[in-house]
């Protein structure tokens, strides 16, 4: 009968609650990804176009012009951004969209390849591309922007107009 007494005291003792003799904190902490950094290497030039309304040509992943473009003095050249300052393993949404140029005249529909050695993506103008995933060693990722111009209004002969472009990285 005493060992049970003992026992009930005992067990009522831990049952209501026990005496804090320490507490210890420590600090979580996490650093975001740095920005990468977005390279233009070179631009898109498309040659020549007629300075018709409605005239248009387009200018292939190779650098080749087709459509109402001519390239006589060997001007033609895709665009290329190369992107740097990536994390290893890390996905990432690209996004190219073309643009017009300040007065309208001229309308630039963007497309791109995105590679980094081991993978490689299309990009369709002004939409998200899903995601591509750095390579284990971090490479750059290259874009090749080429796609399609469009002369809104009638071009004045012999002046060049430019239309912009933007590439987009955002973490996944």
């Amino acid at each position: 009968m005493f060992f049970s007494r003992v026992g009930l005291i005992l067990g009522m003792t831990l049952l209501s609650g026990s005496v804090l003799a320490a507490s210890g904190s420590g600090t979580a902490t996490v650093q975001a990804f740095g920005d990468p950094t977005i390279v233009n290497d070179q631009d898109l030039h498309f040659g020549q176009i007629s300075n018709a309304s409605g005239s248009s040509c387009t200018i292939s992943v190779a650098g080749a012009v087709s459509g109402g473009c001519i390239d006589p003095s060997s001007q033609a050249q895709v665009g290329q951004f190369t992107i740097t300052s990536l994390p290893a393993s890390v996905p990432v949404l690209l996004t190219l969209t073309g643009g017009n140029s300040g007065g309208g005249e001229v309308t630039f529909v963007a497309a791109g390849r995105a590679a980094d050695g081991t993978t490689s993506m299309n990009l369709t103008n002004a939409t998200q591309s899903g995601a591509f995933t750095t390579t284990a060693l971090a490479a750059d990722i290259v874009v090749t922007v080429f796609g399609d111009i469009t002369v809104n209004s009638t071009l004045s002969a012999g002046v060049s107009y430019s239309a912009t472009y933007t590439l987009d990285v955002i973490y996944q």
